[in-house]
């Protein structure tokens, strides 16, 4: 990798990662220090749980795909997204 070239490579990452909701990352990096280390069963829960809190956020909404906010993915969760303001 060419000198300087990782931390260009890093501010890229970092603009992505902060362009969405800040409820979204918090749940996120919630998501995997209460997931990492348990069995599926309880990391789908742990999942299922974050990702929830952030669906039903007003302000995390805004960091989900545009298809998952319009319920095109199909399923209750995106019925109940859909129906949101």
């Amino acid at each position: 990798m060419p000198t300087g070239s990782a931390a260009v490579r890093a501010m890229e990452i970092a603009r992505g990662i902060a362009a969405h909701s800040p409820v979204a990352l918090r749940q996120a990096k919630r998501a995997m220090r209460l997931g990492s280390g348990v069995d599926l069963a309880a990391g789908l829960e742990v999942e299922d749980a974050c990702w929830r809190a952030t669906a039903f956020s007003p302000i995390g909404r805004r960091g989900l795909p545009h298809s998952w906010r319009n319920g095109r993915l199909g399923g209750p969760a995106c019925d109940r997204l859909a129906s949101l303001p």
